[in-house]
């Protein structure tokens, strides 16, 4: 949509073929000519060949200028810049879509790794709490082979031991309660 194609004698730039036929033997530099076809006509003064960009009054154009061989003409085409890059503004909607997906992804696989993380250190820090009051009664699961499951595991040994210890006090007090009322 939108796009020309022209022939033009490279010596008298008169248009041999046009997609508009009214155009067909009018020059490239008639004053006549749309701002397109002039703007072409100064690219082809400058000796551009190939792709480049050429204004319109309304758009800008992407314009190939090729020589035909064996003649002494020019096959040149252009195409609205809009519509040549339309598949690619496309393509880049969706990639940004696609990059916001990932991003937002990735947000929550981070946040639920971290709440994994922290929920057994809370946990942990809830127990020594309860031991530091002097609660040895707290029960420690240790389901982890990692370093908070290593922490667990010294806790409830260390805790394990103190009830032993306290244990062993109260069956002394027990002893000398027992000899001291006799």
């Amino acid at each position: 949509e939108g796009g020309k194609g022209f022939i033009i004698d490279k010596e008298s730039y008169a248009i041999l073929a046009d997609y508009d036929e009214t155009l067909v033997a009018t020059h490239l530099n008639d004053e006549t000519q749309s701002v397109l076809y002039k703007n072409i006509y100064e690219v082809i003064q400058a000796g551009t060949t190939g792709l480049t960009t050429v204004k319109d009054s309304s758009a800008n154009y992407i314009v190939n200028i090729q020589p035909v061989t064996e003649e002494d003409w020019l096959l040149i085409s252009a195409i609205p810049e809009s519509e040549a890059l339309k598949d690619l503004m496309v393509l880049q909607w969706a990639l940004i879509g696609l990059a916001v997906v990932i991003i937002i992804a990735v947000l929550i696989l981070i946040e639920r790794t971290a709440h994994l993380m922290i929920k057994p250190i809370n946990g942990l820090t809830t127990t020594i709490g309860s031991i530091t009051e002097g609660n040895f009664n707290v029960v420690i699961n240790t389901i982890r082979n990692d370093e908070i499951g290593i922490m667990n595991n010294g806790i409830k040994h260390f805790i394990g031991k103190m009830r032993e210890i306290i244990e062993s006090n109260i069956n002394t007090v027990k002893q000398l309660d027992e000899e001291a009322q006799k």
